[in-house]
């Protein structure tokens, strides 16, 4: 029927005669109806009246039907509407189920709606109901957490113990993949859990599609989790997942990087994404994501050189170190503080060299070098460019070189103090070329303090990571 058609436009006129009389309810599903049919002046009019409507009877809202309804499409509301139904959504939550407060928190991640107090209230009624969400509700509520950038640990918790007592239930791979996927998106990392995923994972193998056991290899690099018994599940899983069967290049390569941070790689891997034909589409346009492609390929080969002995070597267009670019990860001003301290104790330019990228893609905070009585020595003369070249002379007896690698959040597993699978990398990446890695996690450093106080945390640091050192080479 066209939008002028004169029995609708009887309908449309009488509907807004009737306007007045109508419950809450109906004007929501009014709303949600003609919010799409704006064609005509009269269909126009008819959304602002509605609208007009719903805004002054804002406390009459009573249920989550009409609250997602409007979330839906919040942005023709006012401001201080919108704020007033938050308000109006923390007033009704205890009287919610876990299923409402669920959509409306998934809607709120739709529309990119980060009001924290809201998402508190939410999240903190769904962790405490005795009502329990199902599985594929919790991997989509899990992943509005990530859109909205608030992963509350409370109910993290909770939810992964709801999943822990259903995994042996769960009959589609499709569904452990979109947990698996949330876990990863979150840097959530539950080792019971995660055992449970895994067994499952095993004993499905030939219901699982290749994606979903990407999904799997691909999130547990993510946290650094290493299952229980994992040379039998590498073994099950590992001959499923070939170039042929995953066909997409870019998921390919996610999939033999992380193999890399498991330290699961082989050469046949290696050998697959070295290949020009392999990755010159993958790195030769420009953009962010050409530069990340490069780093995984450098990290792959590091660790093929490194671990496997792998010694072909790597066509100019990998080897390029003008092909990467010096980029911080971490806060700028917690790098800025670390930096600025260990100079007063190691001066930079010819003892220190700040914010250096290795051409193995390893991006170094500090690089430095120390002889046995922790004096600093000239970078240059005992540098080996992080295990590229061999260093103008030879070390002092009892001297060393060292990295020095700033860890913010982002590096770690949530809500823990376990680095993530590719901070991991890193370091092993930097110790096997012969460098003492000097770790500074942003929780073990205060850059509110004193100086002196800064300084000494820093030389405690590399005092562990030489004992440290020390006791590895015993063993």
């Amino acid at each position: 029927m066209k939008p002028d058609d004169p029995f609708m436009r009887s309908l449309e006129t009488h509907v807004l005669w009737k306007m007045r009389k109508m419950s809450l309810r109906h004007l929501v599903v009014l709303f949600t109806f003609h919010v799409s049919h704006q064609h005509t002046e009269l269909q126009q009019k008819v959304v602002s009246e509605v609208l007009s409507k719903l805004q002054q009877r804002w406390f009459e809202i009573s249920n989550a039907r009409e609250i997602v309804g409007i979330l839906r499409h919040c942005s023709y509301f006012r401001s201080d509407y919108i704020g007033k139904l938050e308000d109006r959504i923390i007033d009704l939550a205890d009287k919610m189920s876990a299923d409402e407060l669920q959509s409306i928190f998934v809607v709120l991640s739709d529309q990119k709606m980060r009001a924290i107090h809201l998402l508190r209230a939410i999240a903190f009624h769904i962790s405490k109901h005795q009502q329990k969400l199902g599985v594929q509700q919790i991997a989509t509520l899990m992943n509005a957490m990530h859109v909205l950038n608030y992963p509350d640990v409370s109910l993290l918790q909770r939810l992964s113990e709801d999943i822990l007592s259903e995994v042996e239930a769960i009959e589609k791979p499709t569904v452990v993949a979109a947990l698996l996927t949330a876990f990863g998106r979150l840097q959530w990392r539950h080792p019971v859990l995660l055992d449970a995923i895994t067994d499952w994972i095993v004993k499905h193998v030939s219901k699982c599609r290749v994606s979903d056991l990407v999904a799997y290899v691909l999130t547990i690099a993510r946290v650094s989790f290493t299952p229980t018994d994992s040379e039998s599940v590498f073994t099950k899983i590992l001959p499923h997942l070939t170039p042929e069967n995953v066909k997409v290049d870019s998921v390919w390569l996610d999939v033999v990087w992380s193999l890399a941070i498991m330290q699961k790689l082989s050469l046949k891997h290696v050998e697959s994404i070295v290949s020009e034909s392999f990755y010159r589409h993958l790195i030769n346009f420009s953009g962010f994501q050409s530069f990340l492609n490069l780093c995984k390929i450098l990290n792959i080969c590091a660790v093929a050189k490194l671990e496997l002995g792998y010694k072909l070597p790597l066509p100019n267009e990998l080897s390029n170190e003008g092909s990467l670019l010096v980029h911080s990860k971490v806060d700028q001003a917690l790098s800025d503080s670390v930096l600025d301290t260990l100079s007063n104790s190691i001066p930079k330019g010819k003892f220190l060299a700040c914010n250096k990228m290795s051409k193995t893609a390893v991006f170094v905070d500090a690089e430095f070098v120390l002889d046995k009585d922790l004096k600093p020595l000239p970078r240059e003369d005992y540098t080996t460019n992080f295990g590229e070249t061999p260093s103008i002379k030879p070390l002092p007896a009892g001297a060393h070189r060292f990295a020095l690698l700033i860890h913010d959040y982002k590096d770690f597993t949530l809500n823990s103090v376990q680095l993530c699978g590719i901070a991991e990398l890193n370091v092993r990446i930097l110790q096997q070329s012969g460098y003492y890695v000097v770790q500074v996690p942003y929780l073990e450093y205060n850059i509110q303090a004193p100086t002196v106080k800064r300084l000494e945390s820093l030389q405690q640091k590399i005092n562990e990571t030489i004992s440290n050192a020390n006791k590895s080479s015993k063993v």
